[in-house]
């Protein structure tokens, strides 16, 4: 599910894109695609999207990813 509008991040030869695997929506054809593991925690915390598995993105192209998740609306229900 996605919640707003997805973005569209451009991808070129010299500028290749990481995205977490939960949050890509699509891409273009023509791209590389390879499975990135973050090599330290550290990495994670310092600028990092706290995944230890992104999707490295290579080439000349776009990638579509979701802005955030969607959460179910609980039923009163639930709360009871």
């Amino acid at each position: 599910m996605c919640e707003g509008t997805p973005i569209v991040i451009p991808v070129t030869a010299a500028q290749p894109v990481y995205v977490d695997t939960d949050a890509v929506v699509g891409w273009s054809q023509q791209l590389t695609t390879t499975l990135h593991r973050s090599r330290s925690v550290g990495s994670m915390v310092r600028g990092g999207s706290g995944e230890a598995v992104q999707l490295m993105l290579q080439g000349e192209g776009f990638v579509i990813v979701r802005p955030s998740w969607a959460c179910p609306r609980r039923r009163r229900a639930d709360f009871e």
